[in-house]
Formats: structure tokens, C-alpha cells, sequence
């Protein structure tokens, strides 16, 4: 079969591998149809190995590089193990990409996300960048005939999303600033709205992404190249700050400008992955009182996600902005993902092509 192997920075190839033998007791065989290309995706390409692992195998899957690409894949279920229950031949599905011991306090606790040996769908475990995939069944999700396959590929960035705001607890007449809008800044943007969530501003540089933002939603978009953004900003907010700031991005120029912007009090909720470490000053944070979250995946949200997404309030055409074969994932794909982010929001790969 065909798959996308992960060499090296910069170095991703489109090989031909054997194809995956019958699923163990506890698996399920898929078909894939269709993979998103997630911003981990481009990070690994662009500067990894940051999750891969490059030298040393894993120490729960045993794999190392070279290693196929992708999470945000949807395909058909061509055979399951003896064990499996949940899912049958036939039934289309989604992964959720953590894929933990089972044995740890955070496995037993459900949150196998922040297990020591976690691995993951796509870059220690083999992705969804190819023709077939073999997955423990416990990470399969069937969709429903109302969310198309294109549709599906947002469930794992969306979960994150839905998780993101349920921790944060916003309440509906709380303002929230979003910034960066690229799939998962979009996606928070729908999952605030979902939740009643009225002021919701988008800070973002890219114009294209901010007239997306502004059609989903957002009270109002904001060029963060503008001189006066903060003041504009403030007088938006009674002159303190939007209480709540979700970090899209991951760059220690968008951390401090979300630290900045929130108000005294408020919560910033970091989903971002920064590529490098960022500065922080902990004496400011113990001063102003503010609440810094991390947060990561989609976790218990997953199912439920599936759900809102086949609900007509949630938009998702205006973010899969181009589809590709796999054969031309690098130079269709990575490339314009990573030099023309103006153009390119979420990027589809078609494995039966």
C-alpha cells in the first residue's frame, strides 16, 4: 500500500509499505478514505522530531522512524477483532489519536493523555497518511450517515475545541478573545458560539482568515499589526480586558500577547503548540491573578463531539480549503500549508486516489 513516511525534518516520503496484517483481538482493520493535515503534522515536518520518536523506539509501541503520518483521518472498517463490540465491517469512523498504557493512574483515571508512556496516532504509532490502518478499537469512533467523510476529518481538532471551552467554564454573558484562527482557533470560535457565548473576538493577521471568523461569528476580528489594537481592544471590553483568552498559535509573541490582553482575573487557555519554549514571568502572574490552562485533545469530549458536529449549527465547509491526492502531500500539501497560510486553512488528503 501507499503511505506518507516521516523520515526527517523536511524529509517525508510517499512509499510503498506492506499493508497491515488482520487486527489483533482487541483492533480494527480501516480503509482510509480521507486525512486531514493537522498543524502537529506540519510542525513535524517543518522542525521535528518533537513527538516522533527519531532514535529510540517508543516505549509502548516499539516504533520509531520512519513512521506514516496523520490522526485526523476517517475510514471504513474492513474487519475487527473477535473482541470488539462497538464497531462492525462497514461502519465508518474516526480516531481519537492518545493512545495510553492502560495501566497508570492517569489511564485509570480517563485521561490517558497524561500517561508517561503516552503514544500517539500519526507519529508514534502508524497514522492515517495511507491506504490502511490498524488501530486499537478502543480509538475508533463511528460517525453517522449525516457527517460526511470530508466533515469527519474536524472531529479530533473540534474535540479539542469543545474540550478547551467546558474546562473553561465560560458563561454565556463572558467575553472571550480567540487568537489565531487557523482550524483550531476556528473551531473554538464555533464551540463558544455553540455554547451560547455572544462576545467572542478574533485576533488574527491573516485577512481571509478573519473574514472566515467574522462569517462563523466573531463580534468583531482584529489585525494584530495595527497600532492600537490593545486600546481598540480594551474599549471593547469596559476598559479591562476580555475575560477569557484562548492561544491558537504557539509562538512566545502571541503567549505574551494573550498574558497582556486578558483581563486582570482572567483565564488564558493555551492550545497552541510552540515549537519553541516562550519566556514567562511568573511575579506578573502572581500580581494581576490571572489563570493560565493548558489543554490538550479532544479527551471524554470525543463522542460527544460527533454528535455536535452532525447538528446543523456548526459550519465546517469554510475551513477545508483544498483537497489532494497523496501522492502530491508535499509539494500540494506541506508546502502551500507552510508558505501560504493566507490561502490554506485545513488541507485534505484522498487516500483512494
Amino acid at each position: 500500500m501507499r503511505a506518507a513516511l516521516w523520515y526527517g525534518r523536511k524529509d517525508v516520503r510517499i512509499e510503498n509499505v506492506p499493508e497491515p496484517l488482520s487486527p489483533e483481538e482487541d483492533e480494527v482493520l480501516v480503509k482510509i478514505v480521507w486525512c486531514g493535515i493537522c498543524g502537529t503534522d506540519l510542525h513535524e515536518y517543518l522542525t521535528g522530531p518533537i513527538t516522533i520518536p527519531a532514535k529510540n523506539p517508543h516505549p509502548l509501541t516499539k516504533r520509531r522512524a520512519p513512521i506514516i503520518l496523520g490522526h485526523e483521518a476517517v475510514g471504513e472498517v474492513l474487519e475487527v477483532g473477535e473482541k470488539v463490540s462497538h464497531c462492525e465491517p462497514g461502519d465508518r469512523v474516526v480516531f481519537y489519536p492518545v493512545i495510553g498504557c492502560g495501566g497508570c493512574w492517569w489511564c485509570r483515571e480517563g485521561r490517558p493523555h497524561l500517561c508517561s508512556k503516552v503514544a500517539f496516532i500519526g507519529s508514534s504509532w502508524d497514522g492515517g497518511m495511507a491506504e490502511y490502518m490498524r488501530v486499537p478499537a478502543l480509538n475508533c469512533y463511528p460517525i453517522p450517515p449525516s457527517l460526511s467523510s470530508e466533515e469527519a476529518t474536524l472531529v479530533e481538532p473540534f474535540a479539542a475545541a469543545v474540550r478547551a471551552t467546558k474546562r473553561a467554564d465560560i458563561k454565556p454573558d463572558e467575553s472571550v478573545m480567540i487568537v489565531g484562527s487557523g482550524t483550531i482557533g476556528l473551531c473554538v470560535l464555533q464551540a463558544l458560539r455553540a455554547r451560547g457565548v455572544e462576545s467572542v473576538f478574533v485576533v488574527e493577521k491573516i485577512l481571509q482568515r478573519r473574514k472566515i471568523a467574522e462569517q462563523l461569528g466573531a463580534r468583531k476580528t482584529f489585525d494584530p499589526t495595527i497600532s492600537d489594537i490593545e486600546q481598540k481592544i480594551f474599549q471593547l471590553t469596559e476598559g479591562l480586558g476580555p475575560q477569557y483568552v484562548f492561544e491558537c498559535v504557539g509562538t512566545a509573541v502571541t503567549a505574551d500577547f494573550s498574558f497582556k490582553i486578558v483581563r486582570k482575573g482572567g483565564t488564558i487557555v493555551i492550545l497552541g503548540i510552540f515549537e519553541e519554549p516562550a519566556p514567562f514571568n511568573y511575579t506578573d502572574l502572581v500580581y494581576s491573578e490571572k489563570k493560565v490552562l493548558g489543554s490538550m485533545g479532544g479527551g471524554e469530549e470525543f463522542g460527544n463531539t460527533i454528535q455536535i458536529l452532525a447538528s446543523p449549527k456548526i459550519t465546517l465547509e469554510p475551513l477545508i480549503t483544498k483537497k489532494i491526492s497523496l501522492s502530491s502531500l508535499v509539494e500540494e500539501g506541506f508546502e502551500p500549508a507552510s508558505r501560504h497560510k493566507e490561502k490554506h486553512i485545513k488541507i485534505l488528503v484522498d487516500l483512494q486516489k
